[in-house]
């Protein structure tokens, strides 16, 4: 089995999707199945120095998220380096340039496209006064989900979000703890002293610093 995969967003950018990807490929290497990244360039930053299963698309460097690249590659220009892969499946994990790209091979060629939806955009918009955006965000969204035959999610919770905003096709892609990274064996007393806090339930957050992640609630 062949799959390509197409993202906007990979690493060596940190988030979600692509801490996502980075196990996905490992698990993928042990399974012996043959894939393909499509993905942005994150020009003068470190990547992986084998990089022979991504093929980069130049992005532009947005202010608002300098860590980001948002690319729209044209699809006759690039149609030949994703036939040379030649996938049995297409995978688009992202609603944005490289993922329509994703989908307009995939339908030239009848190939199966499956999705998976990461991110609720729309939740977004009220931290940053932009909600006169959430119909105009959900029609686009719905209209580029309607394209897969199968959209994963991440919990039974934006399943029951998604079938409330008339999506189809909907499962589940269930995530998981790595135990031998997050594991009890790791507990260091001598730190917890360092930090104040060796007779009391500390609480650790490891993110984006922005609004909508509401880190005041915790506090």
């Amino acid at each position: 089995m062949k799959i390509a995969y197409f993202t906007d967003t990979f690493y060596p950018e940190i988030n979600g999707v692509t801490n996502t990807l980075s196990y996905l490929t490992n698990y993928l290497k042990t399974k012996g199945i043959e894939s393909m990244f499509f993905a942005p360039d994150y020009e003068n930053s470190k990547q992986e120095e084998d990089e022979s299963n991504i093929f980069r698309f130049r992005g532009l460097k947005l202010n608002i998220a300098p860590e980001s690249r948002l690319a729209f590659p044209t699809y006759l220009f690039n149609k030949e380096k994703i036939e040379k892969f030649n996938p049995d499946i297409v995978h688009v994990t992202t609603q944005l340039g490289i993922g329509r790209l994703g989908i307009k091979y995939a339908e030239e060629f009848k190939i199966p496209i499956v999705m998976s939806y990461h991110t609720n955009f729309d939740r977004y918009l009220k931290y940053y006064n932009l909600e006169y955006l959430d119909n105009i965000i959900w029609n686009y969204t719905r209209k580029f989900y309607s394209k897969s035959e199968l959209t994963l999610c991440p919990s039974q919770d934006t399943v029951k979000d998604l079938e409330n905003k008339g999506f189809n096709n909907l499962g589940i892609w269930s995530r998981g703890v790595d135990t031998t990274k997050f594991n009890p064996e790791y507990r260091n007393e001598h730190l917890r002293q360092q930090l104040g806090g060796s007779d009391k339930l500390l609480f650790l957050y490891v993110g984006r610093i922005s609004a909508e992640k509401e880190i005041d609630t915790l506090l």
